[in-house]
């Protein structure tokens, strides 16, 4: 199940209160310490960093009565032995041992003595597990649980046995008849996937069976548990049902099952990398889903073809059992973003390399973005003996595997030996690393790549693997190469000019078309968007105005988003950049790609670091403009205010662009026939 970390974790970020707790749902709930509780084990399970853990702490302290020694769901309201556990493991989580100690003696105490309910006793008991309490024990809730589980049990609530069983096993305590325990809450788990008592399943009843199905090593039916899970899914985090919105408590509840369900995976992971094709049949069947995680970032496919285990494999991609579902090849080991097939060339069974490239021939030539390996260049890097036979397997057979035509097999064999790892070494010049003779004298026999096939494949993978800054990075490289290569050529060489433009477009279009490519990144020096880095500059000649505006089209066509600003130098969007710079036919070819109101409400922008916005740059570059240059000036003004721009914002100094206008009278520093040419465009009176 995709969780959507990110947004669950800006929605839990936003249940932070002033007073350092956290609420339980969004709005004006108020902070609580079970909601703060709640809120901080969810971020812990996503692997995220609490942002405000003092003023947490505080808020934790403030719960806590001096008097009876406990602590209460908010400031000055009355302690309970619940929220005392509570509080103790949130300032252990917070702040470890040292935090916990300071009120440990007498909060162990309260708890211990205001324990009543089977919910009490299950928090204490957590509390003394959690926070390693020593020099106490929770006898009490001990036994309570005891004397529960002595009880009818069959006919208890699921629920009841669930928080019974889990709080024992937490606490180190045996009881009787494991088995029967098990049967009892498997036989629990509604039609709908959830656990619960009658036809009906809830959240919390779930979440507490899970608990101790796990502490019991037994997994539920994992595939209807799944469903059951998803119909709880908000776009910001889990409900507790169907029809509430999201919230904290259940957030966590579902992100704690979830991580349970991994821990449970490990068993069938263990036994797909030991074959055993019975045990996983059964599992299947039991409703095992090969398609989930493991703790470790394993699903039993990978696992089994990293030990090389064909039959497995083979079981796990072709059974055809009723209700039960294939493994999927694609799902790859997020630590090196590696495929089965990854996996299965480190192994070396040729078996089960031919399996998984049965079921998808096209990852003969997929690679980790780690280090770059394909299959083929996994044998070559092991270089045992099955390793050998692997590489030739793949060398004879990639034409078969492919379902290409016998003819093709001598390219298809250099495309193979043409891949490089990340550091440019191709299967063979490995060998040069590792002075591996055999498999040297074995790669030596097939086609291989010329140096100049060497490095073109690299860049290819090097930018297939960059991430969103390197390519941003990369792409205003090519921008600044491309822009000042136009810019060389001399009027009048046309033919000249549209190869440029082609060959520059392609080599754009290379770096933005890859998947991580953010095209409103900023990069550079001065952590600009492409959009703005490619519309800075004059043009001096034809061939650099025309490569100019094509880049510009390119990257509108992009979706590049004009209103981004650049952070240097001076903060601004892509309308004043083209402004102050005179580029009328780019402000023209921006506006075609933004609303009116848009467009309008960029000219009228005040820049952080002057105030001048888009008009106060056009008056002012048609006062200083020479006369021959006047023109196109004025005709942009009058352009800009067809569509919106204003001449009544004043700059930092607090002068409007009509004030501009109007103050350049009598200013020896301008041209009063400029002068007079601005006020008419602008509509004044009459220049004296």
């Amino acid at each position: 199940m995709d969780i959507h970390a990110e947004s669950i974790h800006r929605f839990l970020d936003s249940l932070l209160r002033d007073d350092g707790g956290y609420a339980n749902a969004a709005g004006k709930a108020k902070s609580s310490l079970s909601s703060t509780n709640s809120v901080l084990k969810a971020l812990d399970s996503l692997d995220c960093i609490v942002s405000a853990t003092e003023k947490t702490v505080d808020f934790v302290r403030s719960c806590h009565d001096g008097v009876l020694g406990g602590f209460a769901q908010q400031p000055g309201a009355e302690a309970d032995g619940f929220t005392t556990a509570s509080a103790l493991m949130l300032l252990n989580r917070l702040g470890g041992s040292g935090a916990v100690s300071i009120y440990q003696e007498r909060a162990v105490q309260f708890m211990n003595s205001k324990a009543r309910t089977q919910y009490d006793h299950f928090m204490t008991i957590a509390a003394y597990e959690e926070c390693d309490i020593t020099g106490s024990s929770p006898d009490k809730a001990i036994a309570y649980f005891q004397a529960k589980a002595s009880d009818d049990t069959p006919n208890a609530r699921v629920l009841d046995n669930a928080i019974t069983f889990s709080s024992l096993l937490r606490a180190g305590q045996p009881f009787k008849n494991k088995p029967a325990v098990i049967d009892l809450l498997l036989q629990r788990q509604r039609d709908d996937g959830g656990f619960g008592d009658g036809d009906s399943s809830d959240l919390f009843t779930t979440y507490c069976v899970l608990r101790c199905l796990v502490l019991l090593k037994t997994p539920p039916n994992v595939r209807r548990l799944q469903r059951y899970l998803s119909q709880l899914r908000r776009k910001n985090g889990f409900a507790a049902t169907r029809g509430e919105a999201a919230s904290a408590g259940a957030t966590y509840q579902v992100l704690s099952i979830l991580q349970w369900i991994s821990d449970l995976q490990r068993d069938a992971v263990d036994m797909a990398r030991a074959g055993d094709v019975t045990g996983l049949s059964k599992w299947l069947v039991c409703g095992g889903d090969p398609n989930i995680y493991d703790s470790d970032g394993w699903t039993v496919l990978l696992a089994a073809s990293a030990y090389g285990k064909h039959q497995v494999v083979d079981f796990l991609l072709n059974n055809a059992m009723h209700d039960v579902p294939n493994a999927d090849p694609c799902l790859r080991f997020c630590g090196a973003d590696a495929l089965p097939i990854y996996m299965a060339g480190q192994s070396g069974d040729v078996k089960t390399v031919e399996i998984l490239l049965k079921a998808k021939p096209e990852h003969l030539h997929a690679i980790s973005t780690v280090n770059g390996h394909t299959v083929f260049l996994q044998a070559a890097f092991y270089g045992k003996s099955v390793h050998l036979d692997l590489a030739r397997y793949l060398l004879d057979n990639c034409c078969s595997l492919l379902g290409s035509p016998p003819d093709q097999l001598p390219s298809e064999q250099k495309r193979l030996t043409t891949a490089t790892n990340v550091r440019g070494y191709t299967g063979l010049t490995m060998q040069h690393l590792w002075h591996n003779e055999k498999m040297s004298e074995l790669l030596s026999g097939y086609p291989q790549p010329t140096e100049e096939e060497k490095e073109t494949y690299l860049d290819d993978l090097l930018l297939r693997i960059a991430d969103a800054q390197s390519l941003s990075e990369r792409l205003i490289h090519e921008l600044r190469f491309w822009q000042n290569k136009a810019a060389a050529v001399e009027d009048g060489a046309a033919p000249v000019d549209q190869q440029l433009v082609e060959q520059a477009l392609v080599a754009i279009d290379r770096i933005a078309s890859q998947s991580a490519f953010e095209i409103d990144r900023l990069a550079s020096s001065l952590y600009q968007p492409p959009l703005i880095y490619a519309i800075t500059g004059v043009d001096r000649t034809r061939s650099g105005a025309e490569m100019r505006f094509a880049i510009v089209k390119y990257l509108l066509d992009k979706k590049a988003d004009p209103k981004v600003r650049e952070k240097h130098p001076m903060g601004i969007g892509s309308v004043i950049r083209a402004s102050v710079l005179n580029q009328f036919e780019l402000l023209k070819l921006v506006a075609d790609y933004m609303t009116k109101q848009d467009f309008a409400d960029e000219m009228n922008t005040s820049p952080a670091v002057n105030g001048l916005t888009a008009m106060h740059d056009a008056v002012h570059r048609a006062l200083t403009a020479p006369a021959p240059d006047l023109q196109p000036h004025l005709n942009k003004i009058r352009w800009m205010l067809q569509r919106g721009a204003r001449i009544d914002i004043p700059d930092h100094t607090g002068q409007t662009q009509k004030q501009l206008a109007i103050e350049a009278h009598g200013d020896p520093a301008f041209s009063e026939g400029n002068v007079r040419a601005v006020w008419e465009v602008l509509g004044l009176p009459v220049c004296p």
